[in-house]
């Protein structure tokens, strides 16, 4: 309760929420969480229509732990 000026992280603190580049991940990973910091690491897409689709699919996927060699096509099973 309280929206984005209220986050608090592993130890009770106040983060504010940060999306930064995600240097550490590869080109076609999906991006990376982490909630105790509040942070969204996004790996550096070649475009505006490849962030689209990785930030769709790490949502679709959201309820499902994911690492970042999730990036890979789409499986049969993974619908």
């Amino acid at each position: 309760v309280g929206g984005f000026n209220h986050l608090q992280g592993f130890n009770g603190g106040r983060h504010k929420f940060t999306i930064a580049l995600g240097r550490h991940l590869a080109a076609g990973s999906l991006l990376a969480a982490h909630a105790c910091i509040c942070t969204l690491d996004l790996p550096s897409y070649p475009d505006l229509h490849t962030t689209r689709a990785k930030m769709e699919l790490s949502l679709k996927w959201g309820n499902k732990r994911f690492d970042e060699t999730a990036g890979r096509p789409l499986q049969e099973d993974d619908v």
